[in-house]
């Protein structure tokens, strides 16, 4: 279980001090973020399968950078562009990560319905990223211990996923712009709440 001292509000305080700390990175993040997306869009005229590849290892690339960023955030550490360079074992990993977020992303693109669908992957899966970086550990058991931490505290993190999405939301209607906030405060409050669950 979560301990006492966890509280959801707390989190996001924390989340949002270590985002100040390291405002330019994560903008930064955020930035390539969007332009990885600009990215995906332009290169549609690509066979599927090689679009595919593509996104999935630019996604992890990036996914893991931001996953090391957030985790160093939480930890107080003062975030520099070293999170940029990725080894190839951890960026395999990541792959795999993506792959099963992205399942959740098309349960919920499939039928609207499937949306709770997402919100529970996304619950269950929250600290696989986390553990993938913190630890060195293999990929199946670091999804082992990603549910054995999670399951128990499976409710609050439904919670913690529909505030964060709530959150995200906001940035979105502030024309796009407050995601550039949104994204980075949400990841670092995710690894706020990884240092909780997982021991």
């Amino acid at each position: 279980m979560f301990e006492d001292s966890f509280m959801i509000e707390s989190i996001f305080r924390s989340a949002w001090i270590g985002f100040k700390r390291n405002f330019f990175i994560f903008i930064v993040f955020a930035c390539a973020v969007f332009a990885a997306f600009a990215f995906f869009t332009f290169i549609k005229f690509l066979p599927f399968k090689l679009n595919v590849i593509i996104q999935l290892i630019v996604t992890a690339y990036l996914g893991l950078s931001f996953t090391k960023a957030a985790l160093g955030a939480a930890l107080n550490h003062k975030i520099t562009f070293d999170v940029f360079k990725n080894d190839t074992v951890s960026t395999i990993k990541f792959v795999f990560v993506t792959l099963i977020f992205s399942i959740g992303f098309w349960l919920a693109a499939y039928n609207t319905f499937l949306i709770f669908g997402t919100i529970v992957i996304a619950a269950i899966f929250l600290p696989l990223p986390f553990i993938i970086v913190d630890e060195d550990i293999s990929l199946v058991a670091a999804i082992v211990k990603s549910l054995r931490s999670s399951i128990p505290n499976f409710v609050s993190l439904i919670l913690f996923i529909l505030i964060s999405c709530l959150i995200c939301i906001a940035g979105i209607i502030a024309l796009g712009i407050g995601e550039l906030i949104a994204l980075p405060v949400v990841i670092i409050a995710a690894a706020h709440a990884y240092k909780k669950i997982v021991r």
